[in-house]
């Protein structure tokens, strides 16, 4: 069993990332913001993921009044605010 998103970020890499090689793999967390920003270096590459854990939500009414509201530059457009009215909302912990 997975402990941590860590332990899910190292997992991915030795799955996805690394297949067939044996690299050597650190990972060096923190939090921004509601993020787990991971900076994974190995002996061939070196990047940075952000993970933000949610809960998948039904919310149609937020989203509705949230794409209602006044807007004074019209941002973001009219047509990409109804699209986001058809979707799921997500929560996460701040």
């Amino acid at each position: 069993m997975i402990q941590s998103i860590k332990e899910l970020t190292l997992a991915f890499i030795k799955r996805n990332v690394t297949t067939g090689l044996n690299p050597i793999i650190t990972i060096e967390d923190f939090m921004s913001g509601p993020a787990h920003t991971h900076t994974i270096n190995t002996d061939f590459t070196n990047f940075m993921l952000d993970f933000v854990p949610t809960l998948t939500c039904e919310c149609q009414h937020i989203l509705h009044e949230w794409a209602s509201r006044s807007r004074k530059y019209d941002w973001p457009p009219q047509s990409v605010r109804q699209q986001i009215t058809h979707m799921n909302g997500n929560l996460y912990e701040r």
